[in-house]
């Protein structure tokens, strides 16, 4: 006799709305470290438990919606245990799109927010 398990059920207590796409899904984030430096966030370890049938397909720099905030992909899917669920590392969307304008009109982008020039 084959033992089938319910992921949903493991997900709806601390689940929330995952959007990819026109999809909604439920999973849990978590976010791991933050260190807070001068005031501003250094690092910020996010990360989205979710079942890999549903989004173990996703990919580095896949955009989604997860609790009503924005975050891309940093790299696949990592699977846990027996693969049936698997861990997304996440990036906020805010970070990643943070630009600099240089006086010669050179946009530098930042992955985390710090500045590459200063004055």
């Amino acid at each position: 006799m084959a033992f089938v398990e319910d992921l949903s059920i493991f997900l709806a207590d601390f689940g929330v709305p995952v959007v990819v796409g026109s999809s909604t899904h439920i999973g849990i984030f978590d976010r791991f470290s933050e260190f807070v430096l001068d005031g501003q966030s250094v690092s910020v370890e996010n990360a989205l438990t979710v079942k890999t049938s549903e989004l173990g397909g996703l990919t580095y720099v896949d955009l989604l919606t997860v609790d009503g905030a924005s975050y891309m992909v940093r790299h696949e899917p990592m699977r846990v245990g027996d693969g049936m669920l698997c861990i997304v590392p996440l990036e906020a969307v805010e970070a990643v799109a943070t630009y600099l304008t240089t006086l010669s009109g050179l946009r530098l982008i930042t992955t985390d927010g710090r500045s590459l020039i200063t004055l």
